[in-house]
């Protein structure tokens, strides 16, 4: 499996039909990252810009997982292919509740 870092341009104006997709376009983030087909999804403080990694076999396959967001005719992406992609999750133990 590779990974893969998308970069997301999203408009600066906002129309009534973008502002009703957006709860969609939560759920299925939220979908993805529960199958882990997303590994993070972070929206910048203007929200125009998004930034995401996919796991995925090839750059086809991560464009049809991003066909399947519903504001995805708003959407202007860039691709990478990443080496590696490390998180401070990946350092801290995990708290058992027990």
């Amino acid at each position: 499996m590779n990974q893969f870092m998308i970069e997301i341009d999203l408009p600066t104006t906002f129309s009534e039909e973008y502002m009703e997709l957006i709860p969609k376009q939560r759920e299925k983030v939220i979908q993805l990252m529960s199958k882990k087909i997303l590994v993070n999804f972070t929206l910048s403080a203007n929200r125009d810009k998004i930034w995401t990694i996919v796991n995925a076999e090839t750059e086809i396959e991560v464009m049809g997982i991003l066909g399947t967001f519903p504001l995805y005719a708003y959407m202007v992406f860039n691709i990478h292919k990443i080496a590696l992609h490390e998180n401070v999750q990946l350092f801290l133990p995990q708290i058992s509740l027990n």
